[in-house]
């Protein structure tokens, strides 16, 4: 009897439940050990361009990634990668690529490279990048003793005194228990890098899910974007100065980046500028538009590249800066319409 192959197509923001329970589950598997709602799979947009697919485990008996025991977790799934139902159905993950024409980024490669392992202390480190910055890299990696993905970043110091500061502020993060703090688990020192190993976010970040909804001509509506924001909020407001904001979104945990840091004090309390960025967030979560970068950039065709193009780059950056020191914020009239309960919104 030929073997029946059968094939679950998930598309982006259109999440696949998988279980025994008919009423709540899209793929149906009959199986004793099966939990009613067993795993949930999820395809987001990627920061890099890409797509991620993730599958979030929900069940009594846990799934088998590769071979390795996953539970009550979510993962990232790459191209070849197997996951099983307990003693039932096995499933292999293809990432269908897009043609040349097609590609949102230049170098991506088709078909996907096949990543390579390596061993640090107890945890097994991806080549599979999940993010890059100028001292750091962020690597997919698995922790079998706690059957689960993890995140590790890599930083590279360049001299010995660095080595204690950096470790220094991560012991500090490492007392934090905070369901809006990217949580870290443990750090190993390898040479020249600090590899930090921290709670995995599968969901993308909060920019590239802001972004998707501008292109496709819509807005985030009040009600997330104040869900959003009260979880960014109670992650700032934490007593430290180190933290890591999350928000969590459709069952995502979406890690935001990239604020700007607060100086310490000795009531350790957040700076200014973190609420600064946190109002710019909240901005352009209802408005789908910048505050104050929304000045038309020079295009490639319009300008000779050389003195003439680098100047117009040049005046369209003062110009941003001006308004952000005098606070000179245009609400165009189109995001800011009365609000159906009849009143009318407005930031003083």
């Amino acid at each position: 009897m030929p073997n029946i192959i059968a094939v679950i197509h998930l598309t982006l923001n259109k999440p696949i439940v998988i279980g025994r329970n008919p009423e709540l589950c899209s793929y149906v598997v009959t199986d004793a050990l099966v939990s009613g709602v067993h795993c949930k799979l999820y395809a987001v947009r990627s920061p890099c361009g890409g797509i991620i697919i993730s599958c979030q485990d929900v069940s009594r008996n846990g799934i088998l990634l590769n071979g390795q025991c996953i539970r009550k977790t979510s993962i990232i799934l790459m191209d070849g990668d197997m996951f099983q139902l307990p003693n039932s159905l096995v499933f292999t993950c293809i990432h269908i690529w897009l043609g040349s024409a097609e590609k949102l980024s230049l170098f991506e490669p088709t078909p996907p490279l096949q990543p390579i392992h390596k061993r640090i202390g107890k945890y097994v480190v991806t080549s599979q990048c999940l993010g890059t910055g100028s001292f750091a890299t962020v690597h997919l990696t698995l922790d079998p003793d706690n059957h689960r993905q993890v995140a590790c970043k890599s930083i590279r110091t360049k001299r010995d005194s660095e080595v204690g500061q950096v470790m220094k502020e991560v012991r500090i993060l490492m007392t934090l228990k905070h369901p809006n703090i990217n949580e870290i688990y443990d750090t190993e020192e390898n040479k020249k890098f600090i590899h930090i190993f921290l709670q995995l976010c599968t969901g993308g970040d909060l920019f590239t899910y802001i972004t998707n909804y501008s292109a496709e001509g819509n807005r985030i509506c009040e009600a997330e974007a104040k869900y959003i924001m009260y979880q960014l909020l109670k992650g700032l407001n934490r007593k430290t100065s180190f933290s890591t904001v999350q928000a969590l979104i459709l069952a995502f945990s979406l890690q935001i980046s990239d604020l700007p840091a607060p100086t310490r004090t000795r009531k350790h309390s957040i700076m200014p500028s973190d609420c600064w960025s946190a109002g710019v967030i909240l901005y352009i979560m209802l408005s789908g538009s910048h505050p104050f970068d929304n000045e038309p950039r020079p295009s490639s065709c319009s300008v000779i590249w050389g003195e003439n193009s680098h100047q117009s780059y040049a005046n369209v950056d003062i110009k941003v800066k001006q308004k952000i020191i005098y606070a000179d914020v245009e609400y165009h009239q189109d995001p800011w319409k009365e609000l159906e309960d009849g009143m009318y919104f407005k930031i003083q």
